[in-house]
């Protein structure tokens, strides 16, 4: 068996609901949080409902008017770039 193999199949153990890990998702959001793609375009809600930070080093783009909800605050840490055209 290949190391990545066993890698692979040890993380299947312990990944879940309740373990600390869970592969389902990315930087605790779900699928359904992120823009969809179809046929060479990127949809995305006009509305931020939830708290955010851009990290240093990535960049974000929205396009058209975006709402940021009351009470939810946007970070953009030093390094990072949002764009909203």
């Amino acid at each position: 068996m290949l190391y990545s193999d066993y890698k692979r199949d040890r993380l299947k153990e312990i990944d879940g609901a309740g373990s600390g890990l869970d592969a389902d998702l990315l930087d605790g959001k779900e699928a359904s949080e992120f823009a969809d793609k179809v046929e060479g375009m990127c949809v995305h809600t006009s509305n931020i409902t939830a708290d955010y930070t851009l990290v240093n080093s990535n960049n974000a783009v929205s396009a058209g008017d975006v709402t940021v909800e009351d009470g939810v605050t946007v970070t953009v840490e030093d390094g990072a770039t949002w764009t909203v055209v």
